[in-house]
């Protein structure tokens, strides 16, 4: 077992996916994973590509790149170890809409859909918990957006006046 997984294992309840697991769950859950590990500038999914599961970032650094007529377009989001990527698509059963690079060698682990329905349908508590685990980090996840677009907004209002004012106050 790689040393980073010891450490997540080691302080998987600092984490909001894993909040709530008994040792036991935990552990459940990591037997269900595999572990994967991925170098620099390797491609771990790309947009339009179906989920096969949820990816937790035990070590390493994840770009989630939005790609325009399959050319890079710009970086959305830079993922660190002990969080999750690939949640959304998965849990909304779309393809996914992004795609996801190592920026340096990665270590994920990944569930796959099949498992997690799977544990689902046998009632396992631990599933269960995953699941309400991941809808708290998109609500957080969403919160995060909202507040950086109220400030994108507020910044863009403070611009317009200030081009306003520019374009009224001075005779060109």
């Amino acid at each position: 077992m790689e040393k980073s997984v010891k450490n997540l294992i080691d302080n998987h309840q600092d984490n909001i996916i894993f909040q709530y697991f008994s040792d036991n769950e935990f552990h459940e859950l990591i037997s269900v994973t595999e572990e994967i590990v991925y170098e620099k500038d390797s491609i771990i999914f790309e947009a339009g590509q179906e989920p096969v599961g949820i990816y937790i970032i035990v070590e390493g650094k994840v770009a989630i790149i939005k790609m325009k007529d399959g050319k890079f377009a710009r970086t959305l989001a830079e993922l660190e170890a002990h969080t999750v990527l690939g949640e959304m698509a998965l849990l909304n059963k779309r393809k996914r809409t992004s795609t996801a690079k190592a920026t340096e060698k990665t270590v994920l682990l990944l569930l796959r859909r099949d498992k997690l329905n799977k544990l689902l349908e046998n009632n396992s508590l631990m599933a269960f918990k995953l699941s309400h685990n991941l809808g708290a980090a998109l609500s957080q996840k969403v919160e995060t957006m909202n507040t950086a677009l109220m400030k994108m907004k507020s910044q863009f209002q403070e611009f317009n006046k200030f081009k306003h004012s520019l374009f009224s106050d001075w005779d060109f």
